[in-house]
């Protein structure tokens, strides 16, 4: 599992970040990924939560892979931004290249990134969330391998 400490959180997360203007969520999956770890994705690398449903195409409709989680977190009022809802559209990605290097912008946002087994991540400091679907994912690889 990849990794990196922010450095407002002091947490280890997973790379993510914002939509941008003009984007969707599997492009600002596959952006921030590369901007925070330098790993550069495509939508094949993104694996389904259900790999058995694939839909023929239709003419003038871009097909989208959906998220395999999506948690929505209500966040308090904090410097005067006011309260609001942070969702998180949660991929699993096949990375064939596990190369790290993070951009410049990436490194003025976290102060570490690294690849993790199950069990090296027992002892981090995460948000329980984090914890929960990682745990959750080495489970399910675990059991789709047997």
């Amino acid at each position: 599992l990849l990794l990196l400490i922010h450095k407002k959180f002091q947490k280890w997360i997973v790379p993510g970040g914002h939509v941008e203007q003009f984007e969707n969520q599997l492009e600002a999956a596959i952006r921030e990924v590369g901007e925070e770890t330098g790993i550069n994705l495509n939508s094949e690398d993104f694996i389904p939560m259900n790999r058995l449903v694939k839909f023929p195409p239709v003419a003038g409709i871009k097909q989208m892979i959906p998220p395999v989680f999506m948690f929505e977190q209500e966040i308090p009022a904090h410097k005067g931004e006011p309260p609001h809802f942070h969702i998180d559209h949660v991929y699993i990605v096949l990375c064939k290249n596990d190369e790290i290097m993070p951009s410049l912008v990436a490194l003025d946002e976290s102060q570490d990134i690294k690849w993790y087994s199950e069990s090296e991540i027992a002892n981090l400091e995460m948000f329980q969330s984090t914890a929960d679907v990682a745990t959750y994912l080495f489970k399910h690889i675990k059991e789709t391998q047997h």
